[in-house]
């Protein structure tokens, strides 16, 4: 062949090949038009230089309900999209990093969320992105987020109804166990042993209340363990002789083992281990009817200054069916219902019993074969206290003294009749001087009127609440050092929290036992030295025999003044609240003319509150009754109480001027 027919030949070759290849270009553009046309997300292309759309696909025109470029072009300036996508030039985004943020768009008539992700082409100076539709992901979210909020709300609420709930179940129970107390002293035997049965059925009915508010701040979070060092061979000890008389009564052996590997001083909530260990002993105890029950207490694992602790509750009951073994942990669950027919109890123990062990860190687990036993276990990490705990006085020294309880003049205040009567009653046969208050503004005025020894206070009351009185009285000079026992049928940590914030000296919760009662009295007097007792009663005998000055009802100068530290203090105090009266006195004559009954009644507040500081009886008393007619003057004549309390304030600077020592 010719070389011309070659060279021929190949050219043909090379164009063939050629068009073949740009065939395939053609088809790749076609097939890339296709899904960028028929994408399940909207597709945009831009120019930087001029910042308009240069391409856009059919989802795109749908997401934005426009049908040419133009108009997309007009909505992404209205919107300030090509503003947010411009970020795309700085540094930050150069190379193959995108851009993604969403922005609320009004779509017709309906604002709509939409999703856009972009990257820059810097090569060829477009920006391409997607933008998606995401309204309905973000109504979920708000949707689930409203769901939790309500969950959470409804949690809340059934907590705050639990504590009410026990907080009113508390309170006539505190009158059911009190009046039981005193009938189980009348020393008729057959009676006793009656009152003893209420007592009994009492205390079921106060674990049944624990047990359900464990549940509750459990499911909460409202739990929060304590680490104070405790000695772990006395806790368990104390836990122990607890159960010795059933256990005697029942002819039961009890075998406690205790590991001479482990160390006695740990970091704990006493308290919450307690629990858990009486939770299962009495399971022990209550399901076995004969042979053994033991606890052994082992070093499992020593690892980072925590021993971990293995504690095996095994006894030789009546063990639990292999079916309902897995459901035992399970709330308000029990092996059968002929079980909890012949026992009695709620199945709240075991649970609460495996929550509070997870918490801890640890794992419970159990063992049983029907008619030969139950082995309860669980193992918990316990840090090794570097500070010794102080180990409590002995029993014998802890029980107080009823023959040698210090006389004692105290202020009780509680607004239920009831639990009035019951304080009353288990403190009849004491020497002691005690007065009542029915609310918080009873207690103030018998407060600064008298001395006491000691104030029972009820934490729930109507008109001033048992925290709101104690912040009053610990503001006064008297009452920073008094003992307050705070007294309330709530049982959350966060109660016993609010009586400690306020300066409440110690807590007793509903109902109260007597020698509780007793226990805390006794710690409180005996260890408080003062003469209150002496001089309040040396007060009220020179009021009955008549040989108290009248004139000094006016005001109580040199308690007063005794109480503050010095006369020169006292003088200066009384002489700023006389001046500070005038103008208040001032402001409530104008108010009245006004009819600006609140600001009035709120300066009577005020200047009660003053007369009552500076222990100014007659004025505080007149200055209560105008508060008390401001508060709901409902056309009464104001004027006449008005003057009282203007002459009362009278005669109490006259008083003092007369009497006032330099």
């Amino acid at each position: 062949m010719s070389e011309e027919f070659l060279g021929e030949s190949e050219r043909r070759l090379i164009q063939q090949e050629m068009f073949q290849l740009e065939d395939q270009k053609l088809a790749l553009e076609e097939q890339y038009q296709y899904l960028f046309e028929n994408a399940l997300a909207g597709l945009f292309r831009i120019d930087v230089k001029t910042s308009r759309v240069l391409t856009a696909n059919k989802e795109l025109l749908r997401t934005f309900g426009v049908e040419e470029l133009v108009e997309l072009d007009y909505l992404f300036h209205k919107y300030r999209i090509f503003e947010e996508l411009e970020e795309l030039k700085n540094d930050t985004y150069s190379g193959e990093e995108s851009l993604t943020f969403s922005s609320p768009l009004l779509i017709g008539k309906e604002e709509r969320m939409i999703r856009f992700s972009a990257r820059y082409k810097v090569e060829y100076q477009v920006i391409e992105g997607a933008a998606r539709d995401i309204t309905s992901l973000v109504s979920a979210e708000k949707r689930m987020l409203e769901a939790i909020r309500e969950a959470e709300q409804a949690n809340h609420a059934k907590s705050l109804f639990l504590a009410n709930m026990s907080h009113e179940i508390r309170t006539p129970l505190n009158g059911i166990v009190g009046f039981a107390e005193l009938i189980q002293q009348s020393g008729d035997k057959d009676i006793a042993l009656y009152a003893h049965n209420i007592l009994d059925e009492s205390d079921r009915l106060m674990t049944l209340i624990n047990q359900l508010l464990d549940i509750s701040k459990i499911e909460a979070n409202q739990i929060h363990l304590e680490a104070k060092p405790f000695y772990l061979s006395r806790l368990v000890r104390d836990q122990v002789n607890s159960f010795m008389p059933v256990l005697k009564g029942k002819m039961l052996d009890f075998r406690l083992s205790l590991d001479d590997r482990l160390t006695d001083c740990y970091l704990g909530d006493t308290f919450r281990l307690g629990q858990i260990l009486t939770n299962l002993i009495s399971n022990a105890v209550k399901f076995t009817h004969r042979g053994k029950i033991s606890l052994n207490i082992s070093l499992y694992e020593h690892k980072d200054n925590r021993d971990w602790i293995r504690f095996v509750i095994s006894d030789t009951g009546i063990g639990i069916p292999r079916e309902m073994q897995k459901r035992v942990f399970e709330k308000f669950v029990q092996a059968d219902n002929s079980i909890q027919r012949r026992f009695g109890g709620t199945g709240l123990g075991v649970a609460i019993c495996k929550e509070l062990v997870e918490l801890m860190g640890g794992q419970i687990a159990l063992t049983s074969r029907e008619g030969e036993g139950t082995e309860f276990s669980f193992t918990i990490p316990l840090a090794i206290s570097q500070v010794q705990a102080e180990f409590p006085v002995d029993e014998a020294e802890e029980e107080a003294d009823l023959n040698n309880l210090p006389p004692a003049r105290i202020l009780l205040v509680e607004d239920y009749k009831i639990n009035q009567d019951v304080v009353l009653l288990h403190l009849e046969p004491f020497n002691m001087v005690i007065d009542v208050a029915e609310n918080g503004e009873e207690a103030i005025l018998l407060f600064t009127r008298n001395h006491y020894d000691l104030i029972i206070m009820d934490v729930h009351m109507p008109l001033l609440s048992g925290l709101e009185a104690t912040t009053q009285i610990r503001k006064m000079v008297r009452g920073k050092d008094i003992p307050i026992i705070g007294v309330s049928a709530s049982a959350f940590t966060a109660d016993r929290e609010a009586c400690r914030r306020v300066g409440m000296s110690d807590f007793l919760s509903k109902p109260i036992r007597r020698k509780k009662l007793i226990d805390h009295l006794y710690f409180w007097l005996s260890r408080k030295e003062n003469d209150s007792l002496s001089r309040s009663l040396a007060w009220e005998c020179r009021l009955q025999q008549g040989d108290g000055d009248s004139e000094e009802l006016i005001l109580r100068y040199g308690e007063f003044c005794e109480d503050i530290g010095s006369r020169e203090d006292g003088n200066m105090i009384i002489t700023g609240f006389i001046e500070s009266a005038r103008e208040l006195m001032e402001e409530i004559f104008r108010d009245v003319e006004l009819q600006k009954w609140e600001r009035s009644h709120r300066n009577a507040h005020s200047l009660k509150g003053g007369a009552l500081s500076i222990m100014a009886d007659e004025l505080s008393e007149a200055a209560r009754a105008l508060e008390a007619a401001l508060k709901e003057p409902d056309g009464r004549d104001i004027m006449p109480l008005y003057q009282n309390v203007s002459r009362s304030l009278e005669r109490l600077d006259g008083y003092f001027e007369k009497h006032r020592i330099s």
